[in-house]
Parts: C-alpha cells; sequence; structure tokens
C-alpha cells in the first residue's frame, strides 16, 4: 500500500461541521488527495446537502455536536436517504462517549479532535478502499 502521503482517491465527500477550522482542514486536507469536498456548517445544511448530491456523495463525515441537529439525527436522516453510504464521526469526546449511541448503526469509523491530517486520510482511505 502506498504511504498515505501518496495516496489519491476520487469522488465526493461530504463534510458537517459548526467549527470552520476544522472544516478548513478537512477541506484542504481532503482535496489535495484529489477527493471533492461540500461542506455543510451544520447538520441540516449536511442533510440538504446530502439529499442534494446523494447519488455522487462516497463518504460523509459528521461532527458529532452541532447546533441545528446533532450528528446522530444528521446520521439517522442520511442514513435514511441512502442506507449504504459510508459515514465517520469526528469528535472531540473520547469514541466510547461520542459513538456509543452509534454501536448498532452501522458507524464506518471515528476519528478524536484535535487530529493531524495524516490521521484523517488514513481513516477516508480504509473506507473508500474498503480495509
Amino acid at each position: 500500500m502506498a504511504p498515505i502521503e501518496d495516496w489519491r482517491g476520487s469522488g465526493t465527500v461530504l463534510v458537517g461541521d459548526d467549527d470552520e477550522g476544522v472544516r478548513k482542514l478537512l477541506d484542504a486536507t481532503l482535496c489535495r488527495a484529489g477527493l471533492t469536498v461540500l461542506l455543510a456548517r451544520g447538520g441540516r445544511e449536511g442533510v440538504d446537502l446530502f439529499r442534494r448530491y446523494s447519488d455522487d456523495i462516497r463518504v460523509v463525515v459528521l461532527d458529532r455536536t452541532m447546533p441545528d441537529i446533532g450528528g446522530e439525527d444528521a446520521f439517522d436522516e442520511i442514513r435514511r436517504i441512502r442506507p449504504d453510504v459510508r459515514i465517520m464521526l469526528i469528535s472531540g469526546y473520547s469514541e466510547e462517549r461520542a459513538a456509543w449511541h452509534f454501536i448498532d448503526k452501522g458507524l464506518d469509523a471515528f476519528l478524536h479532535k484535535p487530529f493531524e491530517p495524516r490521521a484523517l486520510l488514513e481513516r477516508i482511505r480504509r473506507i473508500i478502499d474498503g480495509g
């Protein structure tokens, strides 16, 4: 397998996070890896973007806590639209605390904030490459 710095993906990733700095980091990192990125400032906007572009989106990255609708509700709505979409949760809370609501829902990955771009790409590569 190629080093993560050399990995290039294809397709669209939807990012839902209310923190502008996190959105910018995700956007820059994923675009450098060859992915197209759709950015949402919250859960409601993320669901709306997913509804509009669901056929093109390969991966959804959701923050656990957002001011309008949280990651869990956005996750549920997105899965109702397209049950097979791959979803990664990001959160400043520990994985045990943040992801326990998702245990039986088929969450594909979790990433603890703050994170390094390398860790983000490793998780995204595993999701996209199926490994």
